[in-house]
């Protein structure tokens, strides 16, 4: 049911995005066997997928980064769900978006809560992935840089080994 609702929406998905997205929407529940305890609660099961993913794709491709794309697609589908529902600061969610743009987990996300629930991928509201549409266009495609870096501190003059010994 996800893949169906990942495929009516890949047409919305950046092209070098797309096959990541279809393997990711394939493969985003693999790691539920092994984490799913007898009351069929399975905890952790996007970070199992990732183990799982990779030895999949390792067997039919050598595509590096289609692999990074996918597994990292895998281990974090769950984020945007849980930051929405925990009603996260921004800053949580540049977080995640340094980690996967928030456009592609939030089409992800949308593909995940139709299949489970029978609604309409297309039509039906999901304000989870409205969310990370939304921050996405104010973040932007790449990774949002840090404020204030090491080396921004070292320039005021700062010893940072010197202040880590004297602690």
């Amino acid at each position: 049911m996800v893949l169906d609702n990942a495929a009516q929406l890949r047409h919305l998905v950046p092209k070098e995005w797309r096959l990541a997205y279809m393997f990711g929407a394939l493969l985003h529940d693999v790691g539920k066997p092994k984490t799913t305890t007898p009351d069929l609660k399975s905890y952790g099961h996007d970070i199992a997928g990732i183990e799982i993913s990779e030895t999949f794709l390792k067997k039919i491709t050598n595509d590096k980064d289609l692999i990074k794309k996918v597994t990292t697609i895998v281990g974090l589908h769950m984020r945007p769900g849980q930051l929405y529902k925990s009603q996260a600061k921004k800053t949580a969610w540049k977080r995640l978006h340094n980690k996967c743009r928030l456009d592609i987990l939030g089409w992800q996300s949308k593909a995940d809560a139709a299949g489970r629930t029978g609604k309409n991928v297309i039509t039906d509201e999901h304000k989870t992935s409205e969310k990370c549409f939304k921050l996405f266009e104010e973040f932007g495609k790449t990774k949002i840089n840090p404020l204030v870096q090491g080396k921004d501190l070292i320039q005021l003059g700062l010893n940072l080994l010197k202040i880590s010994k004297t602690s």
